[in-house]
């Protein structure tokens, strides 16, 4: 079976399925099948299938374009399915190489170009769920890559609706089955399709479409943006002619390819730089000290006396979302929100650690929350054991000193610390140049936020909205409105002076 069906739907369009048939023999990616579906042609259409000898051809008349879809779907036996129609090309031979067979049953929807006035454009995707069916054209349909199990449960396309069957089937795929966006071009098509010269009637079987599918939240977003819709239609019929929407699409694209070459050149980056502070993209193999840091903690890292060779032996990650659009604005990179707590790797270590039965210490806060944290540990991770427990509060660093002598004889695997920033970056370098040889990590008023909640701080619509910072804002007003209005700003206000540099 092979992993990919590629159908073609053609009719009296030679030229076009000569080119399209080009684009699929170039393609490096070989798991796939060709299907021609033809509606009876009388031009040279049958000359190029028997030059370009697809894997199954048929020719006879239909009941119009999603008719013949309707046909391929019944006659493909790829694991997906991709509608690559007549005059239709492929981007470039490796667009379809990222493909494999546990993509799953999930839509994988792609990039476009468009030909218009002798120009090439680009087209994004942007499906994210089924709220981006409010918009009029959400995904290329040339782009759009389905599993056919799942595209056969659902009926296939409905001919009901001429025009716009192929929204109607995507949304409803969307719905059931999720989807995932691959930011490979996959195909390049010519403006002017059917859809195209039909917007009106198009407009009016997507909102039927949305309607009949539901919800209805959707369906009457839809109804509201429909006026600024059809507003849409009118402007680009009265500029088209002038000219004045080649230079805005070309001007767009020249963007999207500059954020594209970005991206590209980002994914090498495993790190960025932040005052002096290397903070990782992704998640690394833990080992030594690791640190979370958000803007506040980093300029107290960053001033702190750390030397820049023992900034060296922590890993860093991102605390904040706050730091994590700043990396994305200012460098281009994208960097993983990584923190100690219940939102992310934190359930993960204590897990580990408890299924393996590890020793664990605990050094932070003031004893009732270090004693509290301890507590909550053995009510609900009984099987780690508790090496030692105690406050971060020290008498000077000849008493961090000994803590940390004493930590690396005792040898836990695990040393939480709970203390200020740059304070517990200082402490964990000292651990680890004691001889220590397990794993330290750092983690704020984790311990106080675990026994004041008694577990997860942040509700989960929080933590999925990234309000993060505004729930810490309402729950620790006293706190944090001054580190939100005076210490990020000082952040700011370093970066734009310091760069990558420490201050």
């Amino acid at each position: 079976m092979p992993l990919l069906t590629i159908v073609t739907i053609n009719r009296n369009d030679a030229f076009g399925l000569a080119a399209t048939a080009a684009s699929i023999h170039a393609l490096a990616f070989k798991d796939h099948e060709w299907l021609v579906i033809d509606g009876g042609s009388t031009d040279g259409s049958l000359e190029v299938v028997r030059r370009t000898r697809p894997s199954t051809f048929v020719s006879e008349q239909d009941l119009g374009r999603y008719d013949a879809m309707n046909k391929g779907i019944r006659l493909a036996a790829g694991e997906y399915i991709l509608f690559m129609n007549s005059g239709d090309r492929f981007h470039h031979p490796e667009c379809l190489d990222f493909l494999t067979s546990s993509d799953g049953q999930a839509l994988i929807h792609g990039n476009a170009e468009f030909e218009a006035n002798g120009m090439h454009f680009t087209f994004r995707s942007h499906i994210e769920g089924p709220f981006s069916f409010v918009r009029q054209h959400p995904f290329c349909h040339q782009s759009v890559i389905y599993h056919l199990a799942a595209l056969r449960e659902l009926g296939g396309y409905n001919l009901a609706y001429r025009v716009s069957a192929d929204f109607d089937l995507t949304y409803r795929y969307v719905r059931k089955y999720g989807c995932r966006r691959s930011s490979e071009y996959i195909a390049t098509f010519a403006t002017g399709g059917f859809g195209r010269q039909n917007q009106f009637r198009s407009l009016r079987e997507r909102l039927h479409s949305l309607h009949s599918a539901g919800p209805a939240s959707v369906f009457l977003l839809a109804l509201i943006a429909a006026p600024y819709v059809m507003a849409k239609f009118l402007a680009i019929a009265l500029v088209e002619p002038l000219g004045i929407l080649c230079i805005y699409r070309e001007t767009r694209s020249r963007v999207h390819r500059w954020i594209e070459r970005r991206a590209i050149a980002a994914r090498a980056i495993p790190s960025i730089a932040m005052l002096g502070i290397r903070i990782q993209a992704t998640r690394t193999p833990d080992r030594g000290a690791i640190s979370f840091v958000n803007p506040y903690s980093l300029v107290q890292v960053a001033s702190s006396n750390i030397t820049d060779v023992e900034l060296g032996q922590i890993t860093f990650y991102s605390d904040g979302i706050a730091l994590c659009l700043l990396a994305k604005i200012c460098y281009g990179v994208k960097v993983s929100r990584i923190s100690f707590d219940f939102t992310s790797i934190a359930s993960e270590i204590l897990g580990d650690a408890n299924v393996h039965g590890r020793r664990l210490s605990i050094v932070g806060g003031t004893d009732a929350s270090s004693t509290g944290f301890a507590r909550y540990l053995a009510q609900h991770y009984p099987n780690i054991e508790l090496d030692l427990v105690r406050s971060g509060y020290f008498q000077g660093g000849d008493e961090m000193q000994d803590l940390a002598v004493t930590l690396s004889r005792r040898a836990p695997q695990i040393v939480l610390l709970g203390m200020g920033g740059g304070l517990q970056e200082q402490f964990a370098v000292q651990i680890v140049r004691a001889g220590f040889n397990g794993l330290v990590y750092t983690c704020g008023g984790f311990f106080d936020q675990t026994v004041s909640s008694g577990g997860n701080y942040y509700p989960r619509w929080i933590d999925r909205l990234h309000l993060r910072w505004a729930y810490r804002i309402i729950r620790e007003p006293r706190r944090l409105f001054f580190r939100y209005a005076v210490d990020y700003p000082k952040f700011l206000f370093l970066l734009a002076r310091h760069g990558s540099s420490r201050p």
